[in-house]
């Protein structure tokens, strides 16, 4: 396939790790990968071009195979064990059948012989860049593609939520004002009162959950504060229950990302994780909250996530965990670990607590391991 000027385009913005040992071949090459890419990383024997590799993470290694220390394809075995996908091109003037078999079996991409033609080195890269452009797009589409089923889902939950709760709580105000009425023509005191007064306790549980139904498919609230949730982390932190038996360690450096946010949706939302730090250890156990910037590019597919910076707030809780099939489940309304009792709406807390931060244009993920705790980490996007 013919390079295209897309191709050219995409390798001006790579990074390319270059080992060789020769000065006269490292600099004249160099010269030649300068004019053609964005940055440019030298080595001169394996050993130092696989620190180099550590460091920086190339989108392309260039590298000879004879050097000292370490050669060329022990340092791209060492690599491949890493990394199976990094582009390699060897530069070589050995062609005996040995290197070349070696080099196959560490999958190298391009084979070019010395001395250099540039017009062949510039054909391996672009076939090379070309490859990463494509598994960047593909990426890319993975990251739309999920979001834009997120998004569906979120819509489709907020609708049902917004008309359950409606028709609900119409039902429920039709209830109360029975009661009521009835209430007012019979002596306190007497059975039937009684049980006029617990009907409308339960009456008052129950709109205390047409409420949180109310909340699960609001997406419409206005973002009115901007700033720092230091303050704000460390409130709810010190709401936890004393005789739980809890640590709280937090980490909230200064000079994180300033967000947008509605302070009553956002405080219930992060309420909702520490609730479930807490019903997570019940023995007791330490809570870490970490605040960090994050960068997330184009190519994170990881996270269902527009490109930029974010405010990542982490809440690591060393309780009992949770296995995959859980954690699949875990923001799903009315799942709950927990066993089902005379307590309403159960199940809902994560539920509403992820349906507010996508309303921020965030996101909440949980990694965990049974035994081991488990890590919600919050993403907000900074304000512009």
């Amino acid at each position: 396939m013919t390079p295209t000027s897309s191709d050219v385009g995409y390798l001006g913005g790579l990074t390319v790790l270059y080992v060789e040992d020769e000065p006269a071949v490292q600099a004249s090459t160099a010269s030649f990968l300068r004019r053609r890419i964005a940055r440019l990383r030298l080595a001169e024997d394996g050993l130092e071009g696989l620190e180099a590799y550590h460091q920086q993470r190339p989108d392309i290694l260039v590298t000879d195979i004879m050097m000292p220390r370490m050669d060329g394809l022990s340092m791209i075995e060492a690599i491949r064990a890493e990394d199976p996908d990094l582009p390699i091109i060897v530069v070589t003037a050995f062609e005996q059948t040995k290197f070349l078999l070696r080099a196959i079996a560490c999958q190298v991409d391009r084979y070019v012989l010395k001395p250099v033609d540039a017009d062949q080195l510039e054909a391996a890269l672009l076939v090379c860049a070309r490859q990463l452009r494509a598994e960047a797009e593909s990426r890319q589409r993975l990251r739309l593609e999920r979001e834009l089923a997120q998004a569906r889902q979120h819509e489709s939950l907020c609708i049902l939520a917004q008309g359950m709760a409606h028709d609900y709580n119409n039902l429920l105000q039709a209830i109360l004002s029975t009661v009521y009425a009835a209430s007012a023509h019979t002596e306190p005191g007497t059975p039937i009162h009684r049980l006029l007064d617990t009907t409308e306790r339960f009456s008052q549980v129950a709109r205390s959950l047409g409420q949180q139904l109310l909340t699960l498919g609001e997406v419409n609230y206005p973002l009115d504060q901007e700033g720092s949730l230091n303050a704000l982390v460390e409130e709810l932190a010190t709401t936890l229950p004393g005789d739980a038996g809890i640590v709280v360690e937090t980490s909230l450096p200064e000079g994180l990302p300033a967000v947008r946010y509605n302070q009553d949706r956002l405080r219930q939302a992060l309420d909702a994780l520490l609730t479930n730090a807490v019903e997570a250890m019940p023995q007791g156990g330490t809570l870490g909250i970490v605040a960090t910037r994050k960068e997330v590019d184009p190519d994170d597919t990881d996270l269902s996530l527009h490109p930029g910076t974010y405010l990542c707030l982490s809440f690591q809780d060393t309780g009992v965990g949770m296995d995959r099939d859980v954690q699949l489940r875990i923001f799903d309304p009315y799942f709950s670990t927990k066993q089902r009792g005379a307590q309403k709406g159960q199940g809902l807390g994560l539920a509403i607590c992820r349906s507010i931060l996508l309303a921020h244009g965030g996101q909440v993920t949980v990694a965990s391991e049974p035994g081991l705790g488990s890590t919600f980490q919050v993403f907000l996007p900074a304000a512009p």
